[in-house]
């Protein structure tokens, strides 16, 4: 039998203060080559092989805890090198974002190698390098 190929081709995101997330996602997303391809009032999106979509949430939901939102809580990113991991990580900390575990290896998987930077929404960004 043959396997279908597929792969996750966009994300589209809700993030409380747009300005905070484009401050964020703008750092993350030249070093990930992603680029910036539409820019309205309330949402902002970027592509390269896949897309991110970044929208402004609705105010009345704003104040909702945010344990009890369903939506994603981690993305993982695959980047090339393991380098590639430890400038991510460099660049991140440099612009004062939240890190939520530095460049280390896991057991997941052989040379699983990868670091966790929180979103201004909290939404977990994992960058990954898996040889």
């Amino acid at each position: 039998m043959n396997k279908l190929k597929s792969h996750v081709s966009v994300f589209h995101l809700k993030c409380i203060f747009l300005y905070k997330s484009e401050k964020f996602y703008d750092h993350l997303f030249k070093h990930l080559h992603l680029e910036r391809k539409d820019t309205q009032e309330n949402m902002i999106s970027y592509w390269s092989d896949f897309g991110i979509i970044l929208q402004q949430q609705d105010q009345f939901l704003v104040d909702v805890e945010h344990y009890l939102k369903v939506g994603v809580f981690q993305i993982s990113v695959n980047v090339s090198t393991k380098e590639a991991v430890d400038t991510i990580y460099q660049e991140m900390k440099k612009g004062g974002f939240k890190i939520y575990w530095e460049p280390k290896i896991f057991d997941y998987a052989p040379g699983y190698y990868s670091t966790c930077i929180h979103d201004p929404d909290d939404t977990l960004i994992e960058v990954v390098f898996i040889p």
